[in-house]
């Protein structure tokens, strides 16, 4: 992939830690239209998606950010620029919450979910499955930072994926829980959102 020159780290041991997290992909795509289907029409596109250590922290941009770009088969002009980040995330959600749907066959509906990292990922991942599993009504979130995992417990009673109210009883003591757990876990990172 292409990653950040080594003349924007201080170490080249920074630059080559830096440079190995780095990527990009061009990912194209076409679907052919037959000339015995109803929709004959064939579809190109290219997604460009990347990693980049530093957007988060340094840039304040996502970890993954993503464009999609569809064109015309036949003449070959760009029809559409859609932002890919989004995107990308939820596919990826969705079909993470389809996999617990056809995995999760017990007689006993979920009650809790474990969801690895605070970005966006994470927040679909938890919409994505709640929409599924609506019994869920604890989300254990593990991330290095407890600030961001707090950010994505925010974000998610803000949005309506959580309890939204913080006046009542309930609400206080999951936000006592989660600083609890907090200091217990502060070595694994776990905070957890009772929803």
């Amino acid at each position: 992939g292409l990653g950040n020159g080594a003349s924007r780290f201080s170490s080249s041991a920074a630059a080559a830690a830096a440079v190995a997290e780095d990527w990009t992909l061009f990912k194209p795509a076409a679907l052919y239209g037959g000339a015995d289907s109803e929709d004959s029409a064939t579809l190109m596109g290219l997604k460009v998606v990347s990693v980049r250590a530093n957007n988060p922290a340094v840039h304040n941009l996502p970890l993954v950010p993503a464009t999609v770009v569809t064109t015309n088969a036949e003449t070959g002009v760009v029809d559409a620029v859609l932002g890919g980040t989004y995107l990308t995330g939820a596919r990826t959600a969705a079909g993470s919450a389809l996999s617990t749907e056809v995995c999760c066959t017990s007689s006993t509906p979920p009650k809790t979910l474990v969801v690895v990292g605070a970005g966006l990922q994470a927040q679909l991942h938890i919409a994505a499955i709640r929409c599924i599993h609506p019994t869920i009504s604890k989300v254990i979130i593990v991330n290095r930072s407890h600030e961001r995992a707090q950010h994505l417990i925010d974000s998610l009673r803000t949005s309506g994926d959580g309890d939204g109210d913080d006046d009542d009883d309930e609400s206080r003591e999951s936000n006592r829980r989660c600083i609890f757990f907090f200091e217990i876990f502060v070595k694994l990172c776990v905070c957890v959102c009772v929803t």
